[in-house]
């Protein structure tokens, strides 16, 4: 463990000790030369190393150098002690003058202690303090005068020195006390606390000192002397723990602190008695009469000032509360700041969010004048979730941001911008009816948004679709407006030529067709409601049957006949297409095995998959477990995949895609063509077939670029080792243009519709010659 004084004041004190020591036993041998000589050095000895360690500590000041001068004085007193070559200073005026010099030094030190203690107590209190002690002083010194024959003494110095040194003792010893007794954290301050209990040991000893050499008993060069030197030594341990000084507090509990200063002046006749042998009557009644004065005013004040620090306490905790409140206010204002531009504000983009912006469109709707019209653009951005994954969230985010900022540029007058959530977007407009073009709004809107945006030197190219709302009453609800931009929208997106739709009566009539299909399919018995039809596909070459598309009817016992294309997109919006998907499936896979194995054929089954069916859970292990309940050979299913479904589920395709190859699977990408992607997918990926929309093959007669894109198509399958299929084909030219370009499959109207169960098994008995 570290000391905490270095090895030089360890060393300094180890010298005090041994100076000390042999001043002791120059007295007990009574070798008064040497004691003197010791005195002297021993003195000198003491103001230099506690100089030295003052200056160690940067602790120099006004009371620390006052009794360092105190110590040399001394030291110099005992020199010219020695000069005179006598035992004792006896009536000598000079020598008498020259050991009131330390003793001077000592007590300025003294009161500058008492200086700060008092200018830190109250006014009041320290005034009272002071007026006692010296009054208690004085009675002291009065009391021991009236026992001497002072007319006899008034001229021998000595009496008069001595009766000098009665009243300074008693004044420091009372003071010390009083200072003791008074401030709270004086065991926080050691140094002042040593030095107040050298002080208290000095006025008490020297009393007595002074007594005795007043009484005729000589105590120089004796025992007595070295006590003196004990004051010495405990102010220089004080000086090792001296410190820069510090503010003092008082003693809060005024009563306890009182009650000590007034047992201490009670105790002054008993310390005369102790000292002189006598104390009479006059000063006890007279220092119980100024204990009791003492007592009572100081408590009086005590009480006061209590009182005064507790009015003064609670304008504090008023004060405080009050600063404390109006932080508080001030807190609570800013908060309320912050949630209501939460509430109004989307977090990233700044822009509205949902609820304030329905807000405001409510508001836009009531307010609107006569011959004004409300537009609401709803906008979802194009594969956004791509710049996610492939560029991270945080380009995605400040892709946005920076949209955002750019349509609020081309906004007109009195329009208000949202984002609803990840890109969804709206935008509110008001105008005149005339002069009111949404197209030209939402072209605008659309160029805007195809403007490159850079990102940390990363280019992103935007694109768009765009369903237009709108009203000319104030009489809508706010939320059908915004269903129909929604709607427009949701037909934007199925809709692949064109960017943006407005919401019209006939869109409105879809709208009620679908919703009431919705509700048809929530309740659809499927086993009674829905069968399959085979579509037969064929080898373009030779017309031999190969397998069959299993395509699903639907026959409600209320609206009939609803056609695949009007209730599957509505199915595919819910999770209702996965169990369609399920029972196609199924259906389809039991057919296949049931055929194949009745007439010992290898056909192949082609079954679409939707793509919530392959965001499904568990999609692949139910197929392969479908496969296997109805014993049939993998290779005799084949899986059709939309292009979609590649562009949204990248992953998850290639997952299954391994599975299916691991397990002799054969998979299809179904209308290939229509959309922009795929011919990074089938370089990436095994794929077993190509199947040509029937967009393209529908034109490939009159449509030159479709004709070249069919080329192209069969071209890039070949040079891969994929197969095509066309779908679709109703004519011989068709077919013979697809023939001449090395189709491999086709199906359509040119060789057969599609069949039912019945139907389709007469034709396999037919081709397989077992009819």
């Amino acid at each position: 463990m570290k000391n905490r004084f270095p090895i030089s004041t360890l060393l300094s004190c180890f010298v005090i000790f041994v100076l000390f020591a042999a001043y002791i036993y120059a007295l007990d041998y009574d070798r008064k030369d040497l004691a003197n000589a010791l005195s002297v050095v021993f003195s000198m000895s003491m103001a230099i190393f506690m100089l030295k360690q003052l200056m160690t500590c940067n602790c120099v000041d006004f009371k620390w150098g006052n009794i360092v001068a105190s110590f040399a004085v001394w030291g110099f007193a005992d020199c010219i002690f020695i000069t005179y070559e006598t035992d004792t200073i006896g009536d000598n005026f000079i020598l008498h003058s020259v050991y009131a010099m330390p003793v001077f030094f000592m007590f300025i030190s003294f009161i500058s202690i008492g200086y700060s203690y008092f200018r830190h107590s109250s006014i009041i209190q320290a005034r009272i303090d002071i007026s006692v002690i010296f009054i208690a002083s004085m009675g002291f010194l009065l009391s021991f005068l009236s026992e001497q024959n002072f007319a006899n003494n008034i001229s021998n110095a000595n009496f008069f020195f001595n009766t000098f040194y009665i009243f300074i003792d008693v004044f420091i010893f009372l003071s010390s006390l009083f200072m003791m007794f008074s401030i709270r954290n004086l065991s926080e301050y050691k140094d002042t606390r040593i030095l107040l209990i050298g002080f208290a040991i000095y006025g008490f000893y020297d009393v007595f000192y002074s007594i005795n050499d007043i009484n005729g008993k000589l105590l120089d060069n004796t025992f007595a002397d070295a006590m003196f030197f004990i004051v010495f030594i405990v102010f220089f341990v004080a000086s090792l723990y001296a410190k820069k000084y510090k503010n003092i507090r008082l003693d809060e509990n005024f009563g306890v602190g009182v009650l000590k200063k007034t047992l201490l002046l009670v105790f002054m006749p008993i310390l005369k008695y102790i000292f002189d042998d006598n104390s009479e009557m006059t000063y006890i009644i007279f220092m119980l009469v100024l204990a009791l004065f003492y007592a009572i005013l100081s408590l009086n004040i005590a009480s006061n000032t209590q009182s005064r620090l507790a009015i003064e306490s609670e304008k504090a905790q008023k004060a405080k509360l009050k600063r404390e409140i109006q932080e508080y206010v001030a807190k609570l204002e800013h908060t309320n700041n912050q949630l209501n531009e939460q509430s109004k504000y989307d977090y990233l983009t700044k822009a509205y969010n949902r609820p304030y912006f329905l807000t405001l469109l409510s508001e836009m709707i009531k307010t609107k004048d006569l011959g004004e019209q409300i537009n609401v653009y709803s906008i979802d951005l194009n594969r956004f979730k791509t710049i996610n994954d492939s560029h991270g969230h945080y380009v995605g985010d400040e892709v946005l941001v920076k949209l955002i900022e750019s349509l609020k540029e081309i906004l007109p007058p009195n329009s208000i911008i949202a984002r609803f959530a990840g890109d969804d977007i709206a935008i509110a407009t008001k105008k005149r009816e005339l002069q009111n073009d949404y197209a030209e709004f939402a072209q605008k809107l659309l160029k805007r948004i195809r403007v490159p945006i850079t990102i940390d030197g990363i280019k992103i190219n935007l694109s768009a679709k765009i369903g237009v709302g709108f009203t000319q009453t104030s009489q809508i609800k706010v939320e059908d407006l915004l269903a129909k931009s929604l709607a427009a929208l949701n037909k934007a997106k199925s809709d692949t030529k064109h960017s943006f739709v407005l919401y019209d009566e006939e869109l409105g009539n879809t709208l009620l067709q679908e919703n009431s299909i919705q509700i048809l399919l929530d309740s659809v018995k499927f086993d009674k409601e829905f069968s399959l039809v085979y579509q037969p596909q064929y080898e373009i070459n030779g017309k031999k049957l190969i397998g069959a598309e299993a395509l699903i009817r639907w026959h409600s016992p209320i609206k009939g006949f609803i056609s695949p294309g009007l209730f599957i997109p509505i199915a595919e919006q819910s999770s209702i297409i996965v169990n369609i998907g399920k029972w196609v499936s199924k259906k389809a896979i039991e057919k296949i095995a049931y055929i194949n194995k009745t007439y010992n054929t290898n056909l192949k089954m082609s079954i679409n998959v939707s793509p919530k069916q392959i965001d499904s859970v568990n999609f692949v292990d139910n197929m392969l477990d479908t496969i296997n309940s109805c014993d049939v050979k993998t290779s005799s299913v084949c899986f059709e995949i939309t292009e979609m479904s590649w562009m949204s589920n990248e992953e998850i395709i290639k997952e299954i895609l391994q599975n299916f190859q691991d397990n002799g699977i054969d998979v299809a990408i179904d209308d290939f063509g229509t959309g922009f992607s795929s011919l990074s997918y089938i370089n990436k990926y095994k794929i077993n077939k190509l199947k040509i929309a029937k967009e393209l093959v529908d034109d490939i007669q009159t449509d030159d670029v479709s004709k070249d894109v069919v080329r192209a198509i069969i071209a890039l399958a070949k040079t891969l080792g994929i197969k095509t299929i066309a779908e679709g084909v109703e004519s011989e030219e068709q077919l013979e243009i697809l023939r001449d370009f090395g189709c491999d499959e086709v199906q359509g109207y040119v060789w057969s519709k599609p069949l039912h169960e019945t139907d389709f098994e007469a034709l396999v008995q037919r081709m397989s010659g077992r009819a």
